[in-house]
């Protein structure tokens, strides 16, 4: 038996066959690993960028609320005038944040574009009292409705 093992020499094509497609095999899952990984990099880097702007929405807002800025919502022309009115329904608004100095808050059905996000601003009674109003904005990206970042604050006239 020794002697037939020693005079063998190379490898059988069976041998060479199952090497190569376990290597294969190998390369496929590694290679499903790294776009996955990538995906799921590239979903949280926009993630982030989206609670960002979702932030920096919340805080234009308080800063309008704070400044009594200009608005044009519901007839409205500064936010002062906003707890006169009450608000059944959601009002969606565009902000502008193009200078600190000249925030501004207007009606509109479409959504401030930024890179490629998208930023609504909604505005609603918080229940039955007008003093209330329940802010919250929405950043989305891309096409699926799960590729989203929402805050939602609630501003009481003070």
């Amino acid at each position: 038996m020794k002697k037939i093992f020693l005079e063998e020499k190379g490898q059988s094509l069976i041998e060479a066959m199952a090497a190569l497609a376990l290597t294969a095999v190998v390369v496929v899952v590694l290679g499903n690993f790294a776009v996955r990984a990538t995906r799921d990099a590239d979903y949280a880097k926009n993630q982030l960028q989206a609670s960002l702007y979702a932030q920096e929405g919340i805080e234009a807002v308080r800063a309008i609320r704070d400044q009594d800025s200009a608005i044009t919502v519901l007839g409205a022309t500064k936010w002062s005038d906003l707890w006169d009115k009450t608000i059944n329904a959601t009002v969606s608004a565009q902000l502008s944040t193009n200078d600190l100095n000249s925030l501004s808050l207007s009606s509109s059905n479409s959504a401030e574009k930024i890179d490629n996000f998208q930023r609504t601003v909604s505005i609603i009674d918080k229940g039955n009292d007008p003093l209330v109003k329940q802010v919250t904005v929405k950043v989305t990206w891309g096409s699926d409705p799960d590729q989203k970042s929402q805050v939602t604050e609630y501003f009481s006239k003070w």
